[in-house]
């Protein structure tokens, strides 16, 4: 059975959606940023998928870490209303990256392997009504670049180029392409 290294109830959801058996095991690693976001990603990814294959060893473990990034400049989760509207200011009339890092550990089949998956978000021009309205639905706690595609802030995409559930912070295809080339059964059996 297949074990997410992740808290997030998003990222469960859709492995539910996607009908895979999966136990869920919070990591506690911290996560760090270094100037290559996209080794940054995959790193904190592997440290989440190995400190949870630590507890679950016969299992195969999947880890994720999603960052945003805009002009350059790194969004995480942001640690404050005030900072959150600084980021939506800055999505707002722009295109940004989000990036997310997967790992595969399993510890029983010495596997170990990280990956990324990219995707292009275009933001339309939000007014300063808009960003206030969404900040204070607090959809944006806990969220990388201070939103929830799948939520209200879909009203402020106007396209997207890549993988929806990348952006979601799981991107479920890459995932299950990894795992198939990696000889790990998933398939649902039901």
């Amino acid at each position: 059975m297949l074990v997410l290294a992740s808290g997030s109830e998003r990222r469960k959801e859709i492995l539910e959606r996607a009908g895979l058996e999966f136990i869920q095991c919070v990591p506690d690693v911290e996560e760090v940023l270094g100037k290559d976001v996209y080794d940054s990603a995959m790193k904190n990814a592997l440290a989440k998928a190995r400190w949870c294959a630590e507890r679950y060893p016969g299992h195969p473990v999947v880890g994720f870490d999603t960052v945003v990034t805009v002009g350059g400049r790194v969004l995480g989760k942001p640690s404050s209303r005030a900072e959150a509207s600084r980021f939506l200011s800055m999505l707002s009339g722009n295109v940004h990256t989000v990036i997310t890092g997967i790992a595969i550990v399993c510890l029983a089949r010495k596997i170990e392997v990280s990956s990324f998956e990219e995707t292009k978000v275009f933001f339309r021009k939000l007014s300063e009504e808009e960003i206030e309205w969404y900040l204070n639905t607090r959809e944006w706690e806990g969220k990388a670049g201070a939103y929830g595609i799948q939520g209200r802030a879909s009203l402020f995409v106007e396209r997207i180029e890549g993988c929806y559930f990348n952006v979601v912070g799981l991107p479920v295809g890459k995932m299950y392409g990894l795992l198939e080339e990696l000889g790990i059964e998933c398939l649902p059996t039901h």
